[in-house]
């Protein structure tokens, strides 16, 4: 059992890392064109814009539409990456825990 440990972490840790580090940073790209498509009317006039202009993606009609399609997909790629790391510790901590098991 132990040689399937040996195979399988450094291939989750793999695939984790290319398509997770590209999935991160294709959602930081897509968080910058959400905040480039904000809705002026409504961001000048609003406090917690005007303390951080990136609250804009969570006020509500802080974004233009074109904003809001960016800001989906950068949530999507976000939560891929979140989903990768937690398997990919799982599936670490299972391992480990049925070398220590034997």
């Amino acid at each position: 059992m132990e040689i399937l440990g040996i195979i399988l972490v450094p291939i989750s840790f793999s695939i984790t890392i290319v398509i997770g580090g590209i999935a991160l940073f294709r959602g930081m790209y897509f968080v910058l064109k959400a905040l480039a498509n904000t809705n002026k009317e409504v961001t000048r006039t609003n406090y917690f814009t005007s303390f951080n202009f990136t609250n804009a993606i969570w006020i509500p009609n802080g974004l233009t539409s074109k904003g809001r399609i960016y800001r989906t997909k950068a949530l999507k790629n976000f939560g891929i990456f979140i989903i990768l790391v937690a398997v990919n510790a799982v599936l670490s901590e299972l391992i480990n825990i049925q070398a220590h098991s034997t």
